[in-house]
């Protein structure tokens, strides 16, 4: 029972396949493929396949090919193909940094409580905020997390702020988010014991350098230093919640080392935010004006590709 190499159609995965077999199933998607016999037999009606020597070449999408239409699926907000497509390309390429990376933050879920905060949540937020209906967003919030009145305040608060939604009346300083990062890691900082260990320095450069650079990264930070401090102080001393949270912590320090991030001390970054909301948008539309993306303008200002255009809609129509 002969066995070749080959290449599925369907996963781009590196397969062997019984010579002496017309057809078969490819052990890591699942899909039907034809073998090399009746690859010959219809040779002349497939156009696409490609037999050199004992090689079955069956032209499937590339690692990167599938990464991409992840990110498509993503940027379009369809989670769950874009889940899909990053798990497709690691069953190719298991250590493919850029996979795991997509498929850990393809969608951002706030493990406190099992709340989950999806795109169409923040979309949802956004807009009750814009049209000044707070009261119904901390409602929304509320409704959609079960996370209690007072974290669903805490987070709108947090994210009106963050987004500069109310200007004139709410600030932030660089310096007021260093303190606020300098007492966060609330859960890690329960199960390791201190805030400045090899795990949890970890986990703060994850949260600077992957979380805090895009809007949705960022709405899951303000939801996890919305709820955490309660969680924390009511549950932090008991040892069944260090222990069901060392383990899941465990894996993801372990998950991130392993594409690279650095247990060694650890400064936090200072980000800062904008504090005038027409400084702001001005930026926003010369910025698209000079030939940057809307994808890139939203990761650089913290707000969805929605809000993006929206601004860039009203700019136009005040000018």
């Amino acid at each position: 029972m002969p066995l070749v190499p080959a290449i599925c159609s369907q996963c781009g995965a590196k397969i062997e396949v019984d010579d002496n077999h017309e057809a078969g199933i490819c052990s890591y998607c699942g899909m039907a493929f034809i073998t090399e016999k009746v690859i010959n037999n219809h040779l002349t009606s497939i156009d696409n396949m490609n037999i050199q020597n004992a090689t079955i070449n069956v032209n499937g999408p590339s690692v990167e090919n599938l990464i991409l239409r992840a990110e498509q699926f993503k940027t379009s907000k369809n989670i769950e193909k874009a889940k899909e497509y990053y798990n497709k390309a690691l069953d190719i390429d298991a250590t493919n940094v850029k996979a795991l990376e997509g498929l850990k933050n393809v969608e951002y879920v706030g493990v406190l409580a099992g709340t989950t905060i999806t795109f169409n949540m923040i979309d949802r937020i956004e807009e009750l905020l814009t049209s000044n209906q707070k009261i119904q967003a901390i409602k929304y919030v509320n409704q959609s997390t079960g996370i209690g009145l007072k974290g669903a305040k805490n987070f709108v608060d947090e994210y009106e702020v963050s987004h500069d939604f109310n200007a004139a009346s709410k600030k932030i300083s660089a310096t007021d988010i260093s303190k606020r990062k300098k007492s966060g890691c609330y859960v890690a900082t329960a199960v390791y014991g201190s805030y400045n260990c090899p795990e949890v320095w970890i986990l703060r450069r994850w949260r600077d350098e992957k979380l805090a650079i895009t809007w949705y990264g960022r709405a899951f930070i303000h939801m996890y230093y919305a709820i955490s401090p309660a969680i924390v102080r009511i549950f932090g001393e008991t040892s069944w919640f260090r222990k069901l949270w060392k383990s899941r912590l465990d894996t993801l320090v372990y998950e991130l080392k392993g594409i690279g991030y650095q247990d060694t001390p650890y400064e936090d970054k200072v980000w800062a935010i904008p504090n005038s909301l027409s400084k702001r948008n001005k930026a926003i539309f010369e910025g698209y004006k000079n030939g940057i993306s809307v994808e890139q303008l939203a990761t650089e200002y913290y707000l969805s590709p929605k809000t993006v255009y929206k601004i860039l809609s009203k700019t136009e129509n005040d000018r």
